[in-house]
């Protein structure tokens, strides 16, 4: 099963919040689970945001910004100011929510994108050597995670992987 069936099966809320394309559909029939991003910022001020959130960007057309039409998803060649924008507003919209005290919010990326690093990928450690065809790793991928328990400034320079993120709140 996939991490939505087994928030179904633990009885966790959680809604993909979408721009155009509700990612979680990807893996899931997502029934009951999706809602338009426009959303978002009115759930997060009346506190009725589920367990966990998915807040995905544009994908396959493009959103209005001060009256620009912008793709939000960052990917090359898109606008990237545009996506950080579009992440602005979801972190100040919880923020500003009465869920702020008790959450965390995690921001990561599908890929690296083009856009993020500078420095090439890290051979692979000895932990993988069964897999010996592997011989490195891929890109770094940007993750920032936001939260009033966070300590500031904290960067971490330990190697994750997209795995992490399911694996954190399935303990959560």
């Amino acid at each position: 099963g996939t991490i939505f069936d087994r928030f179904d099966t633990a009885g966790v809320t959680w809604t993909d919040y979408f721009s155009d394309l509700p990612y979680s559909q990807m893996f899931h029939t997502s029934a009951g689970h999706t809602r338009s991003v426009t959303n978002f910022a009115a759930d997060a001020a009346a506190g009725t945001l589920p367990d966990v959130s998915f807040v995905d960007p544009s994908a396959l057309k493009s959103q209005t910004i001060g009256g620009v039409l912008y793709e939000t998803d960052e990917h090359p060649p898109n606008n990237i100011r545009a996506g950080q924008y579009f992440v602005s507003t979801v972190i100040n919209a919880l923020r500003n929510s009465p869920s702020w005290s008790d959450t965390v919010l995690i921001l990561t990326y599908d890929e690296h994108g083009g856009f993020y690093d500078h420095v090439a990928p890290p051979p692979v450690s000895a932990r993988l050597e069964p897999f010996s065809e592997f011989t490195q790793l891929g890109f770094r991928v940007p993750t920032i995670v936001v939260g009033p328990h966070v300590r500031a400034g904290c960067a971490l320079d330990t190697a994750f992987e997209h795995c992490a993120i399911p694996a954190t709140i399935e303990r959560r």
